[in-house]
């Protein structure tokens, strides 16, 4: 019996500490204020993108193939979207601070940098340190 507890103490640990980062609400912009770095993954390729939150809500985005982009962010309900260059989104946020950003699939709609692949287009941000 005791074997068998410690068998089970040792799945949970192993389970707790690969377990992803729990999903995290917005208050403010301010959280999610600054610089971040990451990758955007479409069809045919990929590159690293470079996003910047200002303090009013505004962001910019650079991309590694010379691409450009601006526009809004707002929160709603403890979630965070964005609104620029004919499009919308919401990021889902992890870590404590949040440290992560990823754009949910599908949640991209109008025009876009991706050549009409809105559906198929992935982005993953981290807290540029």
């Amino acid at each position: 019996m005791n074997k068998l507890l410690a068998v089970g103490a040792m799945a949970l640990l192993v389970g707790c500490a690969s377990a992803p980062s729990q999903k995290q609400t917005v208050s403010s912009i301010s959280q999610v204020a600054g610089d971040w770095h990451g990758m955007v993954y479409y069809k045919g390729g990929s590159m690293t993108s470079d996003l910047t939150i200002n303090p009013d809500g505004t962001y910019t985005v650079r991309r590694s193939n010379g691409s450009t982009g601006g526009g809004t962010t707002k929160i709603e309900e403890g979630r965070l979207y964005w609104v620029g260059g004919g499009a919308t989104g919401e990021w889902e946020l992890s870590g404590h601070p949040p440290d992560e950003m990823i754009l949910s699939r599908n949640t991209l709609s109008g025009n876009n940098a991706f050549g009409g692949y809105s559906n198929q287009v992935e982005v993953r941000y981290k807290r540029a340190k």
